[in-house]
């Protein structure tokens, strides 16, 4: 059994860039919570004060930034109309969302960047700027770019709008007035998620002790493998679980490797606070009780040429991101857009072996699609 700790705390300073995130993507609490219900018919109480908490604190933040509702949109809103890009505001700040307590206090993060070199912070940048098109953040054999112009070297070979890329540059040479704003944001939402921490605490010890006692006995990499279909090789440093509270219903996975593929941190889970028995972990499209929405959405998928070209390839082996890239002539950010997209309605599966992180198609997930397809269409 691998070591396996649960976090029982609340960090405030990554909830807050949850909640701006959220409130970037345009949809409330309120519509999320009734988008959940009507897919996964759940309503439980647990269910239902949870949400009620979500939706008190948000209300009070829009309060808060009353007036800076442009700002939000423009360092929280998704890069991306498919929702999968990732705001400005990790760029600006050079946020790693899943990383564990990279700081203790906002005041923590601000002294860093300020005595930041400029080799570190071109490292960093160049490093953010590979994750900035999806939500998966996989830097294996990715080189850091060392000097500022081959970090504008590499971003003008993004496949983006020139618009985008002349205002990611811009805040890459001229950080310090766009951190000034995200500062002033996180501030005011951190301010409000302080008026809530006694009930924010208590729902993070009960998130801590429920998945004590579910997982007593059990290991969490296979519980992660059988829910989400991702094999993790063994890490001597264990496992590690925490809330996302802002991010209720998401799961996302963090570790570190040295040069030498040596893993130097714990795998850390941040698990959303919604899943409990009654609503459990999983991306497979069994659970979407849509099922024709779900293969549309799938089948749209299909029909992108790239996405089709990925999953041919992948349908009998794995590949890693940078094998994808070579193969296809895409650069690593697009392969790792696409691959967030097919692993979030579980066409693919994912395992970690020498510290990088493979993809397979998952061919039984393809073949359902297919079988309901020949059902509706052929028969």
């Amino acid at each position: 059994m691998e070591k396996q700790f649960f976090v029982g705390k609340v960090d405030y300073l990554a909830e807050a860039m949850r909640l701006l995130s959220h409130m970037g993507s345009g949809e409330t609490y309120g519509e999320f919570k009734k988008e959940l219900s009507r897919k996964y018919n759940v309503g439980t109480v647990a269910f239902e004060e949870k949400f009620q908490l979500l939706i008190d604190i948000e209300k009070d933040a829009l309060k808060c930034l009353r007036g800076k509702e442009d700002l939000v949109q423009e360092y929280f809103g998704s890069s991306q109309q498919d929702g999968e890009g990732r705001g400005l505001a990790i760029l600006v700040i050079l946020w790693e969302d899943s990383a564990p307590w990279n700081y203790m206090s906002l005041e923590e993060l601000k002294k860093e960047l300020e005595t930041i070199s400029e080799e570190e912070y071109c490292k960093r940048y160049s490093m953010a700027l590979r994750c900035y098109e999806s939500r998966i953040q996989d830097e294996w054999g990715q080189k850091a770019c060392e000097n500022p112009m081959d970090v504008i070297r590499f971003l003008m070979d993004m496949d983006l709008p020139e618009g985008e890329k002349w205002k990611l540059q811009t805040i890459f040479l001229k950080p310090g007035t766009h951190r000034e704003k995200v500062f002033e944001l996180l501030e005011n939402v951190i301010v409000v998620l302080q008026k809530y921490s006694e009930e924010l605490e208590r729902l993070a010890e009960a998130f801590a002790v429920y998945w004590e006692q579910k997982l007593v006995g059990r290991d969490m990499a296979e519980f992660i493998n059988e829910r989400i279909g991702f094999s993790l090789e063994d890490n001597p440093l264990g496992f590690c679980m925490r809330p996302g509270i802002f991010s209720p219903s998401a799961i996302s996975m963090y570790a570190k490797a040295e040069e030498d593929e040596q893993l130097s941190t714990p795998y850390v889970f941040t698990v959303g606070i919604l899943f409990d028995d009654d609503f459990l972990i999983s991306v497979t499209g069994a659970d979407i009780k849509e099922k024709q929405e779900y293969n549309l959405k799938v089948l749209k998928m299909l029909s992108d040429s790239s996405k089709f070209e990925i999953l041919s390839y992948i349908k009998d082996k794995s590949a890693y991101g940078s094998q994808l890239a070579k193969h296809l002539g895409l650069t690593t950010a697009t392969i790792s857009h696409h691959m967030s997209a097919l692993l979030s309605v579980g066409l693919v599966t994912m395992e970690t072996k020498e510290s990088k992180v493979y993809y397979k198609g998952n061919a039984k997930a393809i073949a359902e699609v297919l079988d309901y397809c020949k059902q509706v269409l052929a028969q």
